[in-house]
């Protein structure tokens, strides 16, 4: 069976996580910051949202190409789907961590592994390069033990409060639409371009 059609095989909900898993991280992040006035919540989003820019101006001082017949053509290194699955995943196994060990190191565990499951189908439907998706990971494991370790018992206590949490949601918010937006007109773009190639020859 080739790994296309074993793709296919795969349950809905696993083949919407590994092809949109950024709107899925996403979307999860913004209901849990709208439901919950939680500090933690908040502080942690808020690093990813770091975290994410962060990530994005590496990608255009690097400005490395992705992988030869990508369907993106924006830069691909370091993966940003990486970083910020990373992030999380780290974030969350930190604070995992501090729990008993029967409970807390099987979740991290867990989390860190569907990380690299997600992460590792953006090398094989061609997004990134193996490369890519490593250096990601490393930016966005990285940038959670700083953020986790060093920056929380300072910055935390900011976080707290409704106005805090719905303030980082609506950054969530239109970050999400902006990625949408563009991926959108790339998509035109691309398309159209290959109609004038098709008339064109």
């Amino acid at each position: 069976m080739t790994q296309a059609a074993s793709a296919t095989t795969r349950p809905w909900w696993w083949r919407l996580w590994l092809a949109q898993t950024r709107y899925v991280v996403s979307l999860a992040a913004f209901c849990a910051l709208v439901a919950r006035d939680d500090a933690r919540v908040t502080f942690c989003v808020a690093g990813a949202v770091g975290n994410a820019l962060g990530n994005k101006l590496l990608k255009r001082l690097i400005a490395q190409a992705r992988p030869s017949g990508s369907a993106l053509h924006d830069p691909g290194m370091p993966s940003s789907h990486a970083s910020s699955l990373f992030f999380f995943a780290a974030f969350i196994a930190l604070a995992l961590l501090r729990h008993p060990p029967a409970y807390g190191l099987p979740s991290a565990a867990a989390l860190v592994a569907l990380a690299a499951c997600a992460a590792r189908h953006r090398v094989a439907a061609g997004f990134h390069t193996p490369a890519q998706v490593a250096v990601g990971a490393l930016v966005g494991a990285s940038a959670a033990t700083i953020w986790h370790e060093l920056a929380r018992p300072r910055l935390e206590p900011f976080c707290a409060g409704r106005g805090a949490a719905l303030a980082v949601a609506g950054v969530v918010g239109v970050g999400v639409l902006s990625n949408a937006g563009q991926e959108l007109l790339g998509t035109r773009a691309a398309s159209s371009a290959q109609q004038r190639s098709g008339r064109d020859s």
